[in-house]
This record gives C-alpha cells, structure tokens and sequence, in this order.
C-alpha cells in the first residue's frame, strides 16, 4: 500500500530542507519504483528526515550485524524528480557539490551531509573529521569550509577527506553556526556532536565570543559615523555584504536599522 510523504518537500526553500537536502546527498538511493531509500548507521538521523518529510514509513534494521537503518518510500516519483534537480544522482559517484546554495543554507546542507557521511574521532584531547566521498564532492565541500569555515589543510586528491584538530573546531563552529534554532528545531545528531568535547552554548565557543565582540565594535564605530565599508573593514570583514549578514543575525537588525533607533533614542 502506498504510503504518504510530503512530494513536494524539497520544492520550499527552508534552513531545514538544506539540512535533509544535504542529508540525503550522503544517504539517499534510488529504486526501481520510484521509490528513493534514506539509509544510515544513525537511526535519529532517519528519524529525522522521516519527520521532516512527513513519511509514514516504517524504519527498517539490520541488527546486531549491519546497524543499518532506513526508510523506502514507494510512489515517490515527484520528489525523486526534485532531488535529481537538486543534484542528487542516481550514482553517488556522479553527485557534485552544489553550487546554487544560499549563502543563509550552507552551515545546514554542509551540516546534514557530515551527520550522514562524517566521522568523528577524539583522542588525547584532539578532534578530527574524516569524510568518505566521491572527489568532486569533497573538492566543492573542502571550497566551502576554506571561504566559509577558514579551513586550512590542502585540497583533497582522493574519496577521503581528513582534517586535523585546529580544522575540525572550524568546521564545528561552522556548521553549528546557528545553533539556538539547530537546537530548537532538532536538526542535528547529540552523538555526533558530543564527540567535540565541549560545551553546547555557543557563547562558549572561541569563534562565536570573537563574533560578538566584532558586533559590539562595530556599533560604537557606527555611532561614532565611520562608513559601513570602513566599519567592515576595521573589525575584520573581508567585505561589507558579510558584515551585514553578520550584524543582522546578531542583533536581528540592518546597520540602518541599527542607527535610526539609536538617534531615535537621542
């Protein structure tokens, strides 16, 4: 009997499609009756794109052997056709990493693609990030983590992809960038995370403490009138679009914004 999910999931533009999205480039098979299979080691990371999708698929096992799970949806030949448009081939050999992804999605997808394909180890108190992918995956993924996450280790040259300590608490503040609404909304795998070894608050993190006292200068650089391209550039921005984006998500308010409440308030 045919079950119901939601086709046209992956036709809405959300942080926590980019999520599945990226999941699914990592777990995601197709059949021969239009059918697609989400399959993991991870039952919560099935558990979650099941949610997402809306599915009332039965998670299947292969216990104590394989510790594998997964759902098969049948029927589902409208969002196979989405994926596929999303770049989500047939042969996992074939998937590129995307390139049309908004800037405002990418810690999501590149989130929900290590909870489906990383590996993270700890030991003597140092982390590290393993993925095993196809090469021209990993050489768009490893593009992002450089421009995004500020990432250092050489491009990859074969289906591996390992980085070191410094790296992986980069790639960690990255992808758990928008953490209030990651933990609100579930949107990650408590397991995976975990092996990080530290605290879950954001404000704890090196990355997001420089963040905030980025923000903070830049407002009294603001009230005193510097431009908004100087203001960029004294604390740090390599440009002043992704100064914006940061003040914004921030203080939930454009520079302008900012500003006129300030004289408001004079």
């Amino acid at each position: 009997m045919t079950q119901y999910l939601d086709q046209l999931y992956f036709d809405r533009e959300s942080k926590q499609m980019h999520y599945v999205l990226g999941a699914a480039y990592g777990c995601a098979s197709y059949d021969s009756w239009l059918g697609i299979t989400f399959r993991s080691n991870k039952r919560n990371l099935v558990e979650i794109i099941k949610d997402e999708i809306k599915s009332k698929h039965i998670i299947e096992d292969k216990r104590p052997k394989h510790h594998s799970y997964w759902i098969e949806t049948d029927n589902a030949d409208y969002m196979r056709y989405r994926l596929h448009e999303r770049g989500v081939a047939e042969d996992k050999h074939q998937r590129k990493f995307p390139k049309n992804i908004k800037e405002e999605y990418l810690s999501h997808f590149v989130r929900g693609f290590f909870d489906a394909k990383a590996n993270v180890s700890s030991k003597g108190g140092r982390t590290h990030i393993t993925f095993n992918f196809n090469n021209r995956f990993l050489l768009g993924l490893h593009g992002i983590l450089v421009k995004y996450a500020g990432v250092t280790r050489s491009k990859p040259t074969d289906d591996y992809l390992t980085y070191g300590h410094s790296d992986s608490l980069k790639i960690h503040d990255f992808i758990y960038s928008d953490w209030k609404y990651i933990r609100r909304n579930g949107l990650y795998l408590p397991s995976k995370k975990r092996k990080f070894n530290f605290d879950y608050e954001p404000k704890e993190y090196p990355s997001t403490i420089r963040y905030h006292k980025k923000i903070e200068r830049a407002k009294k650089l603001l009230l005193k009138g510097l431009p908004h391209k100087e203001t960029a550039e004294a604390v740090g921005y390599s440009n002043v679009f992704s100064f914006y984006r940061g003040f914004k998500n921030l203080t939930g308010m454009t520079t302008r914004e900012f500003q006129g409440k300030k004289r408001e308030n004079k």
